[in-house]
């Protein structure tokens, strides 16, 4: 993977981040740590289906984070 590539696939993924984040930030103070184990796990298993759609389209279609096929809420993929 070179750097753009690279580059590409952290925009894709920073919008799902920070939506965990604010999940564990919001619910977490009253989670045990094996439920805050199986959030991620089961949010990052489900992201990363939709972040490997995302990065195809990327590459077959040459759309974009910007595109207007991303819809609102960041990262929201509304296919290419």
């Amino acid at each position: 993977m070179d750097a753009r590539e690279a580059s590409r696939h952290q925009s894709l993924w920073d919008p799902h981040i920070g939506t965990l984040l604010n999940q564990v930030r919001r619910h977490g103070p009253l989670m045990t740590q094996d439920e805050l184990e199986e959030l991620t796990r089961r949010y990052l298993t489900v992201q990363s289906a939709k972040v490997v759609d995302q990065a195809a389209c990327v590459t077959r279609c040459g759309v974009t984070a910007s595109s207007p096929l991303f819809a609102r809420p960041p990262g929201v993929f509304r296919g290419c």
